[in-house]
Parts: C-alpha cells; structure tokens; sequence
C-alpha cells in the first residue's frame, strides 16, 4: 500500500482565470492544510503557462498574445510552456508532504503517474511512463513537443505533460491533461516557426480524444482520475476547501501579480521574485 493510503483532501473547482489557478497552487502548497489534496480545475479561457525559469521575452510573441487575448502566466513549477485551452482540459495538481514521496524526483513522478495511469485506464486509455530521457540542448520551449522520463505516452504520443516543486515541507505536482490538443493553437502566440513548431506537436503530442478514440466530458475524466488516485494509491476523498491561510495565500499571490497575468518586459522581474519566495521555503 502506498505510503500515501488514507484520507485526502478532494477540491474539485470549475473555471477560473490563469493567476488564480496558479495562486491557488502556490497557496495549497504554502499553507496549513493537514490532508494531502488533489485539486482538479479548468481554465476560463485559453491562457498560456511559463514554467519558472522560463523567459517570458524570449517565448511570448506578445503581440499575437494581445490579439487572441491569451493570458500569460507563471507557473512556481518548472519545464515549457502550455497552452491550457480553456475547459478543454482537466488539470490536476497534487499536494502533499514531502516526507510522504520518495525522495528521488523521478521516483515521485512515477508514484503519483500510478495513479494518473489507473484513472486514465478506466476510460480505455492504455498509457505508460515514457522511457526516454530528453538532452538539455534538444529542450523545446513547447511542454507537449516532447515527452520526459517521468511523463505519459498514449500511443507514443505525449497526453499528460506534468512538473514538480518541493517547498515548505511539501510537494506540489500539477499537470495537463488536454481532453483535445489543437496544435496550431497550442504554438499561436510563441515566438519562432510557429508551423514547424506544430508540425513537431503533431508528431509528439495528443489529447485524450485521440487516444480514446472519441471526444471525453471532463467531468467524466475528473471522476476517472479521482479513482485513480484511490485505486493506485489507497487515497479515501472527502471533499474540502482552503483552510483561511491557504485563502490569505491565494489573496496575496494575486495581489502581488508575480504569477501574472504578465506583461511584455515585466517577466524577469517577475521570476525573480518568485524565486525569492521559492528559495526561501527550502
């Protein structure tokens, strides 16, 4: 049995603006919840997501950003950047003490994919830990193009890209599970070759309506992952909400704005206060 058998924390939320979700994250791993949570939650647009240590400058096209009216925010999390299309996509986050998870990173991930792997196969979805490790100077700016070690394949193809941040004591994973992946969509406000870019995610990236064969409602992928989580890892849900720190956490990350939304020439600044916060929770 896993050493993360027992109760949990359940927030299952609807739609809500990219620095939301990202302060709730942060906040949830920040805070003084006693269970460990799995939250499931959308987007209420599509909105694109920077990992930490990544140059907004250097990945946004700015002016296509304002255009389509795509947010851009940051993730306290590291790898590329995704574009959350709206409700078409579940995204799970997973917080929980660090002393719980394998002290080995890759090791985590694979615990906590036990679960996502479980849930994905009560919807007929056949998924598995990529086995490929990706050399640091083949990196896209893209999160779906390639596949990590620790990261699920359906059919060879990218379907859930996820990253991790230890901090305070805790965990917090969170991850895309995109119920469709348009890929010209995915690269529309990145800078670069924004065809050879999708042409890439083409080959390496799919939703879950590939790889099921038909298109999912996210409630009914919320659910499957739910048993997930409490096939794999003996996890017993009982549905909560913030403690009021975790709220007051939440409140001051949005005021603050470091997590977004975020501006051109404003994202350095951003990041570096961000790893301030970061660095001090070691």
């Amino acid at each position: 049995m896993s050493t993360l058998a027992g109760r949990w924390r359940l927030l299952r939320e609807g739609a809500a603006p990219g620095a939301w979700n990202m302060a709730e994250d942060l906040a949830l791993m920040e805070g003084d919840g006693l269970l460990p949570t799995l939250r499931l939650y959308t987007w209420d647009r599509p909105t694109l997501s920077l990992g930490y240590a990544q140059d907004a400058d250097a990945v946004v096209d700015w002016a296509e950003a304002a255009r389509l009216g795509v947010p851009v925010v940051r993730r306290p999390t590291g790898g590329a950047s995704v574009l959350h299309d709206g409700a078409l996509e579940v995204t799970y986050s997973v917080v929980a003490p660090e002393s719980a998870l394998p002290q080995a990173v890759v090791e985590a991930y694979r615990l906590l994919a036990d679960a996502l792997v479980a849930g994905l196969s009560r919807l007929g979805i056949e998924a598995a830990l990529s086995p490929e490790t990706v050399a640091a100077a083949d990196r896209s700016a893209v999160c779906f193009e390639q596949p990590s070690r620790y990261e699920l394949v359906c059919g060879g193809k990218k379907t859930v890209g996820s990253a991790q941040c230890r901090r305070f004591g805790r965990v917090l994973q969170h991850g895309a599970v995109p119920l469709h992946l348009d890929c010209e969509r995915a690269v529309a406000v990145l800078r670069g070759d924004r065809a050879a870019m999708a042409r890439r995610l083409v080959r390496h990236g799919g939703g879950l309506d590939e790889a099921a064969g038909r298109m999912l409602a996210w409630d009914e992928v919320a659910d499957a992952l739910t048993a997930g989580f409490e096939t794999a890892l003996g996890a017993r849900f009982e549905a909560g909400s913030l403690t009021p720190a975790e709220q007051a956490r939440r409140a001051a990350w949005l005021a603050d704005g470091t997590l977004g939304p975020i501006a051109a020439g404003e994202g350095r600044a951003a990041r570096d206060r961000l790893g301030q916060t970061l660095a001090a929770g070691r």
